[in-house]
């Protein structure tokens, strides 16, 4: 809630008085002044709920009654559930507010008009009652009669800080007509331990700043001004990289759209603005939107890379055509790509974008001067009136700027912006009267320890039988990378229940998850349009930070690995029926060695599948059984049809031999070679157009309409893999002489180059501007040769 939300508001209707009050509590409890119900408690008030309308009846509470010659205050309870739509409004401390704008809302005497909103400055405390309870002193033009125990509203914590009691009556010299006071939250929550003051944090944890969040954003001015420069230059593409940590989701979304939306740019200020990222639910409609918009709008695809771990290549590739399509076609289109930069490489062999990023690239640096990273700190605690004592800034500044040292002496990536805003957040958690102390930053650990120290406590909470389930939860939420390709590990985003294996670990896994998000661990959200309750690990740094996890990831690699690829394959077999599984391409199932692999980690590991990797298992190994079957009966009747050749050869010889004695002078006949029963491979589902042997002779691969090229075990048949990266039919395929790699062509124009072992697109070749019709190897394996209907033959170079 970042505005005050009046439908909390009541109006109090007692003894002809009229006033204000609001709701503290979701059961029904109502906030006033004592004065505004008369000067005796009566049993029972009227109020009329703001956002509604609606009239209620409700007791005035006999414990929380305080006269007004004492601290002034009511608490009052309606019956039954709050009207819909009516929420209580958030309290905070008023600790700290001097100096804050502020709203209120009450009923002045106007005529007609039922409610007023009012506007001010809270100038603090220092004030107290003839009974000695402390104020809070307002100053206001528009705080009168009316509104008292009206909600004071500060702007800047968003959250109520005191009540209205008393607007001061001009003097004789025309004075204090701007002054009004208020009770401040904590006399209120000190009758009745039923409210809860709660501050808005200025940290933010291991979440990343959003746009609502832009006040407490600070220290990053120089790159948002960087990313400011190079719009306005060039406003339809902007892409900005950076390691994981190094603030760029937070740069773009609290830096720089809130400068958009001021018009930074010209005409930003009129352009829709819309944050994604490729695994939300409504992703692909907005692309859609985008084809069809007419106005002006700015996409920001945050976490692009996702694009490359949670899609397919297919998939992926769509996805880089349209928005190439965008970015060629719809000039009122801006794009704003996010993406952590260990997957740069990925994305430049994406001819079709790639060639779009000359020019449109900022990179977000991990490393910070002395004077951001005191801003870091220092700025968003005094926004919210908070102070550190004397040399912890400073102490803090030293701890960040010598880890970060450290992580570039060891060459890697630092991930201290989200150890820094964690540590502030847990500083911030335990501060005293609003002051962040030297002994609070040094039980969390500083800023190195105290991640790790805060998730190895969360861990060691769960009780012995659970941990295994806590292990295997936050494995199952890790995609590997590819040490190849220099891919990194990282988050991946999962359903709920997913994450559960049997019904009888059901309960168990839903309570450790809802324990790991309330501890802020994991991220828990809703898709929209699923309405399934998606789970994530809350950033990356716990992967490169917590030596736990890491050490589960290490143990458990090469069987995470091969997961991975069996949800993949689950993945392109339930593809081919989603709504049939009996009519399913039984090609798809695993068989020979994937099969004879997969049964081994069913045999070792078979609590960590879940029940439908387990039942696609089960269907690969009955599948070749009936496989195996139709072989052995097919070589039987083979078998059989010889015996009885043999048979009617035997007859034959014996009518025959007074013929060959009379014909002795014919050359004897050559007796035919055995017949042989070639393989048969199965798994396209359209015309083949190529096919070609690997050099070592080991493996077939074929290209065909179905837009795909497989690759088959030459001695078994199996499908070892299938390659799903081309648009359109592909025409051709060639193996490398050292048989490592396969080049494809394609109908969609491009010549493609993949690694034969893991199915990864290598390169991608775009030069052709037709059907490209084939494709063939040098002999020194460092060129391609590629033949195509526009003509020409190309030689591509540097493979």
């Amino acid at each position: 809630m970042n505005v005050l939300n009046v439908n909390g508001i009541v109006r109090i209707m007692s003894n002809r008085r009229i006033g204000t009050g609001f709701v503290v509590v979701d059961d029904g409890l109502i906030a006033t002044c004592a004065h505004v119900l008369g000067p005796s408690r009566p049993e029972k008030a009227l109020v009329v709920f703001q956002g509604s309308g609606e009239q209620r009846e409700a007791v005035v509470l006999a414990e929380s009654w305080r006269a007004e010659e004492a601290e002034d205050i009511a608490l009052l309870r309606v019956s039954g559930e709050l009207p819909t739509g009516i929420l209580p409004l958030p309290l905070g401390s008023s600790l700290g507010t001097e100096g804050h704008p502020l709203t209120t809302f009450g009923y002045p005497n106007i005529g007609e008009i039922e409610g007023a909103r009012g506007t001010g400055t809270i100038l603090g405390h220092g004030m107290n009652t003839k009974a000695g309870q402390p104020l809070l002193q307002l100053r206001s033009n528009e705080i009168t009669e009316g509104f008292s125990g009206a909600p004071v509203w500060d702007e800047v914590r968003r959250r109520v800080v005191g009540m209205v009691v008393i607007a001061a009556r001009t003097d004789p010299l025309g004075k204090l007509s701007e002054t009004a006071f208020a009770t401040p939250t904590e006399t209120l929550r000190a009758i009745s331990p039923a409210l809860q003051v709660s501050d808005v944090c200025p940290y933010r944890n291991l979440e990343a700043f959003t746009e609502t969040d832009a006040m407490f954003f600070r220290g990053r001015e120089h790159v948002i001004e960087t990313l400011v420069d190079n719009l306005q230059n060039e406003p339809r593409l902007l892409a900005v990289f950076g390691a994981s940590g190094s603030g760029k989701s937070s740069v773009v979304q609290a830096g720089l759209i809130p400068r958009l939306r001021n018009g930074a740019v010209p005409g930003s200020d009129r352009w829709d603005i819309i944050v994604t990222r490729p695994t939300d639910a409504f992703f692909k409609q907005h692309l859609t939107y985008l084809d069809q918009a007419s106005t002006s709008v700015a996409l920001v695809i945050d976490q692009f890379e996702e694009l490359f771990v949670s899609y397919n290549e297919t998939a992926s590739l769509e996805v880089m055509t349209q928005l190439a399509h965008l970015l060629e076609h719809a000039p009122h289109i801006t794009l704003l790509i996010v993406m952590r930069d260990d997957f740069y490489s990925l994305l430049m062999r994406q001819e079709t974008l790639a060639m779009w990023l000359k020019g449109r690239v900022v990179n977000v640096w991990p490393t910070l001067k002395r004077k951001e990273v005191e801003s870091i700190i220092r700025e968003p605690a005094e926004v919210m009136g908070w102070r550190f004592e004397g040399g912890l800034v400073e102490t803090i500044v030293v701890d960040v700027l010598a880890t970060s040292e450290k992580g570039r002496n060891k060459d890697k990536n630092t991930t201290i912006l989200p150890l820094l805003e964690f540590t502030l957040t847990q500083l911030w958690e335990r501060h005293v009267d609003g002051v962040l102390t030297h002994e609070a930053y040094r039980r969390i650990g500083g800023v190195t320890g105290g991640l790790r120290q805060w998730a190895n406590n969360a861990y060691y909470t769960f009780e012995e039988r659970l941990r295994p389930l806590v292990r295997r939860i936050f494995t199952d939420l890790v995609h590997l990378g590819d040490e190849e390709q220099h891919i990194p590990d990282s988050r991946g985003r999962r359903t709920l229940s997913t994450l559960i294996h049997s019904d009888a670990e059901r309960t168990d896994v839903s309570q450790i998850v809802q324990k790991l998000v309330a501890d802020r661990l994991l991220v828990a959200s809703q898709d929209q349009e699923s309405k399934h309750e998606i789970v994530e690990i809350i950033h990356d740094a716990l992967l490169s930070e917590w030596g736990l996890l890491k050490q589960w990831v290490e143990e458990d690699r090469h069987f995470l690995l091969w997961h991975q690829e069996l949800e993949r394959r689950m993945h392109a077999w339930a593809e081919t029926n989603a709504d049939d599984p009996t009519k399913r391409d039984p090609y798809k199932l695993f068989g020979g060695s994937d099969l004879a692999e997969a049964l081994g980690w069913l045999n070792t590991r078979s609590s960590d599948l879940r029940e439908d990797e387990r039942a696609f298992i089960q269907a690969s190994r009955e599948r070749q059984e009936q496989e195996e079957q139709q072989k052995r009966r097919y070589t039987r009747r083979i078998f059989l049809v010889g015996l009885g050749g043999l048979g009617l050869a035997v007859g034959a010889a014996a009518a025959s031999r007074w013929l060959v004695s009379e014909k002795a002078a014919l050359p004897p006949k050559t007796a035919l070679p055995p017949i042989t029963l070639p393989y048969s491979y199965r798994g396209h589902h359209n015309f083949v157009r190529g096919v070609a042997w690997s050099p070592d002779g080991k493996r077939i691969a074929s290209a065909s309409d179905d837009k795909t090229v497989q690759v088959w075990d030459a001695n078994s048949g199996q499908t070892l893999l299938t390659y799903t990266g081309h648009s359109d039919d592909v025409e051709s395929v060639a193996w490398s002489p050292d048989s490592k790699r396969l080049a494809s062509a394609s109908r969609d124009k491009t010549v493609r180059v993949w690694n034969a072992s893991s199915g990864q697109t290598l390169l991608t070749y775009t030069g052709h501007s037709d059907v490209v019709w084939s494709v063939a190897w040098s002999p020194d394996d460092k060129r391609l040769a590629s033949a195509s209907a526009d003509r020409t033959v190309q030689v591509w170079l540097q493979l």
